[in-house]
């Protein structure tokens, strides 16, 4: 049979202060609400369910410019449907960074960008949604949007649509590693050790 392989990752900060909350994120065209349903790590806590107000762009996004440039960035979040079939993830200043995801069939339909968009499938319905980006030196604005949208734009959406969200990432890397949860502040995991074993268990979800 095959050998079991075990999934080793680098150590990694999530630079989102507030990931469980949501704190501090500006909401444009959407309305957000706490409800208490399951998240992909087993809590009945920190899930928000966001609902569109308008059609021109309703989204949230995080303001956060990270001190290292000229590298490469992933941003992600988990999301699960309610009603709406299509959200996305853009960046701005780096505004040729956008896709859409589509709920409905777990599927990537629009990606712009060096980085690619993936997604992958959890429990209960839930997908963890991520976007790569490259922030080059002198970049003049840094905003992170996740979007409720509609499968031809990630800038238009469709009036009370709705979406459940958990657990929203920024680390600096070529990919998104397991979820690390913030409370106030940004927080970093340590790499995963295979000699002494110190690592192999962590406070969040494999990516």
């Amino acid at each position: 049979g095959d050998c079991p392989v075990l999934l080793l990752e680098p150590q990694r900060t999530n630079l989102f202060r507030n990931s469980v909350t949501f704190a501090g994120m500006s909401h444009f065209n959407i309305t957000n609400e706490v409800v208490s349903i399951t998240s992909p790590d087993g809590n009945t806590s920190g899930v928000k369910k966001l609902t569109s107000t308008d059609t021109n762009q309703p989204r949230m996004e995080e303001v956060l410019t990270p001190t290292t440039l000229d590298s490469n960035y992933y941003w992600s979040v988990f999301v699960k449907k309610d009603t709406a079939r299509y959200v996305g993830l853009s960046h701005f200043s780096e505004s040729g960074n956008n896709c859409i995801f589509d709920l409905d069939n777990g599927t990537v339909i629009y990606d712009n960008g060096s980085l690619p968009a993936k997604i992958k499938a959890f429990t209960n319905g839930w997908y963890r949604i991520s976007k790569g980006v490259y922030l080059p030196n002198g970049l003049s604005a840094s905003s992170w949007k996740f979007h409720l949208c509609n499968e031809s734009s990630v800038f238009s959406g469709v009036v009370g649509e709705s979406a459940f969200v958990y657990g929203f990432q920024i680390e600096e890397g070529s990919y998104a590693t397991s979820y690390i949860p913030t409370r106030g502040q940004s927080a970093t995991r340590a790499a995963d050790d295979i000699e002494r074993l110190t690592n192999l268990s962590t406070d969040g979800i494999a990516n």
